[in-house]
């Protein structure tokens, strides 16, 4: 399995000398941002107690949609960097990320990883703990479950709301009791929730997971 690039023209090439040749002409797609924070339960194994606040991370993501019968959705795309420009306040492109992308078919849309988000910053603290062990009867050793609240902090300090999608994930036995904000459970193991933050203001999301392992 493999594609073949044929790149457009005839291009003379010296000795000692790089040429950069574009592989199609400029072509528009719409661009969607998205902003992800990765939770705080373990995968596998046992739910820890901790008692300390701490700050995590917003990734940013830019999803390009290539849908068929588009300049850019028809095209298959070879794998390589991607470089992310954006206008300032003069209209003058700034470079403001990169990210790798894989060989990519046609219609297939692009999910990039653009780095940490600046103006949002995320607080979360464990808020209560609880755990109990069980026997498993005829000698099967012991069943743990824990308990535990979970608040989620969230800051905006930019001019416009934005949306941070919350990500839970784990495997094994796990369940979440009670929560603030509507939750969408995206498979047995992930639920997302959907946080809307105002413009230079904040939001909190509490919810409560119980683990079995």
């Amino acid at each position: 399995e493999f594609h073949l690039y044929t790149l457009p023209g005839t291009w003379p090439l010296e000795p000692g000398i790089v040429r950069t040749i574009g592989l199609f002409e400029p072509a528009e797609a719409k661009v969607v941002r998205s902003f992800e924070l990765r939770g705080r339960i373990p995968y596998w194994g046992g739910l820890a107690q901790y008692g300390e606040e701490e700050e995590t991370p917003i990734s940013v993501y830019y999803t390009v949609q290539r849908a068929r019968k588009t300049d850019l959705g028809d095209r298959p795309l070879p794998a390589g960097l991607v470089r992310l420009f954006e206008p300032d306040s003069a209209a003058r492109l700034q470079l403001i990320g990169e990210a790798m992308i894989d060989h990519s078919p046609a219609g297939e849309d692009l999910r990039l990883n653009a780095g940490t988000a600046f103006d949002l910053t995320a607080k979360r603290v464990q808020a209560t703990y609880t755990t109990r062990r069980d026997s498993i009867p005829q000698g099967g050793g012991w069943r743990y479950t824990a308990t535990a609240d979970y608040r989620t902090t969230i800051e905006n300090a930019g001019d416009a709301p934005v949306t941070v999608d919350v990500l839970e994930e784990r495997g094994g036995e796990w369940t979440i009791l009670v929560r603030s904000i509507k939750g969408e459970k995206l498979s047995s193991t992930r639920t997302r929730f959907r946080v809307p933050v105002p413009a230079r203001g904040k939001a909190t999301l509490t919810y409560r997971v119980r683990v079995v392992w």
